[in-house]
């Protein structure tokens, strides 16, 4: 088609019959063309919506006192960043697409063969490093899950990391600019090829955590933020659990100066704030729906050994168009291994942080996990913005618009004392999810 384009174009204009002119040209009619397509699959999925729109009634419920924060807007989830005296915190980006870990004192480490990521007494990533540093990689002796029920420890690794940014251009159209962060920006485009919606996140390579994984007994530096997505998906390891509620990966670029990420763009979801605040009075029973997807992805991203560590509404995508909410989990970038041993440093979004954390305390992966889920559900079922310090200070409270059973899980997620809190297990058989 562009051939003939090319040439209708080189009878009628004499003046443009240079290569440079003609590939200008294409793209034109590349661009064009992919716009006509976005723009018919926009009128579709518009068409879909006031079509269901017309069958699905959504029942409001009556406002009452807890109903007050319903004019508050998106500063609900952007918290600023909170500094806290002697407490190495690390913030995740307003938009909700990158963190940066702090790194403490890299050292070689060796683990022991008992099945476990790592064994690490410092958490936040200690046993990952930018490439910028002097060979402070760690040494790693097999990856394997530490869930008794993953009994096999083979670790599949995956060498289609390109190289290529003219191989990039080729294969993607980058588009307008969904978020930016401190550390990463997150671009719309499209595949060349078939038109297919990408997600394009671009990291300066100076920011980019590597890990070094043993792969029957050749060790390879891999992209963390990649390894930590595959795992928790149950994608690397033998043993694992399919957890394909965690966005898809698509292509990997190592390139001289940044790593680009390309995902898989789900054009019928909106992330959870933005579902919350469009929604306003979401009916106990989706609550219900939404929050059993959540424990459930929670508690198998955990058994593949994988910590995200950094779960908001701002990461979670809904999709509604099939009329139950359908949940996905992205922004591995503040992640972590599961560990046996506590986390000195915390790497997150500080007005969701655990108590503990607050409290200069060290802090466990599943408890962390566990609050978390309770922070969000607190937004939704409150419908006011949440923060860590400000619920210490307030301490618990009965919401009167939802149930006794939901009041209890919420109170289970939020207990103050990590020891008193649920594990994701006690949640996932809770009578309120039944």
């Amino acid at each position: 088609m562009f051939d003939c384009v090319r040439k209708i174009f080189r009878k009628n204009n004499h003046n443009n019959d240079n290569n440079k002119n003609d590939n200008k040209i294409v793209s034109i009619l590349r661009k064009a063309v992919l716009n006509t397509q976005r723009n018919f699959r926009k009128f579709l999925q518009k068409f879909k919506k006031e079509k269901s729109k017309v069958v699905i009634q959504i029942p409001q419920q009556e406002d009452d006192e807890q109903h007050k924060g319903d004019t508050e807007d998106k500063e609900i989830i952007s918290q600023d960043v909170i500094s806290f005296p002697d407490m190495p915190i690390t913030s995740s980006d307003p938009s909700g697409f990158s963190c940066s870990p702090i790194m403490v004192n890299p050292k070689t480490r060796t683990w022991p063969s008992i099945p476990s990521f790592s064994l690490s007494s410092t958490g936040s990533h200690s046993k990952v490093s930018s490439t910028h540093s002097d060979d402070s990689f760690f040494g790693v002796q097999e990856y394997s899950c530490h869930h008794p029920d993953a009994i096999k420890t083979t670790f599949h690794r995956d060498s289609t990391v390109l190289s290529s940014r003219k191989e990039f251009t080729s294969k993607y159209l980058e588009e307008e600019m969904l978020g930016q962060g401190g550390f990463s920006q997150v671009y719309a485009g499209d595949c060349w090829s078939d038109f297919t919606p990408v997600a394009i996140k671009h990291i300066p390579k100076k920011k980019v955590q590597f890990v070094r994984v043993n792969c029957h007994g050749n060790v390879y530096n891999e992209i963390l933020e990649v390894v930590l997505m595959k795992q928790a998906a149950g994608l690397l390891c033998d043993g694992s659990f399919e957890n394909p509620a965690v966005i898809g990966l698509m292509d990997i670029f190592d390139l001289e100066s940044e790593v680009i990420i390309v995902m898989e763009r789900l054009t019928d979801t909106v992330d959870g704030y933005d579902y919350y605040t469009q929604k306003r009075r979401i009916p106990e029973d989706q609550v219900k729906v939404i929050f059993k997807q959540i424990v459930n992805i929670s508690l198998t991203m955990h058994k593949n050994g994988i910590f995200h560590r950094d779960l908001k509404l701002n990461n979670i995508l809904v999709d509604s168009s099939k009329g139950t909410p359908e949940i996905r989990v992205i922004d591995f970038g503040c992640g972590d291994f599961v560990e046996n041993e506590p986390f000195k440093n915390f790497c997150g979004t500080p007005a969701f942080s655990p108590p503990e954390v607050l409290r200069g305390e060290t802090y466990m992966a599943e408890p962390t996990t566990v609050w978390q889920i309770g922070a969000m559900m607190y937004i939704i079922c409150a419908r006011t913005k949440f923060d860590t310090l400000v619920y210490m200070k307030r301490g618990k409270k009965v919401l009167k618009n939802v149930s006794k059973q939901c009041n209890d899980f919420l109170n289970k997620c939020l207990a103050l004392n990590p020891k008193n809190r649920a594990t994701l297990e006690d949640l996932r058989l809770h009578p309120w999810l039944k």
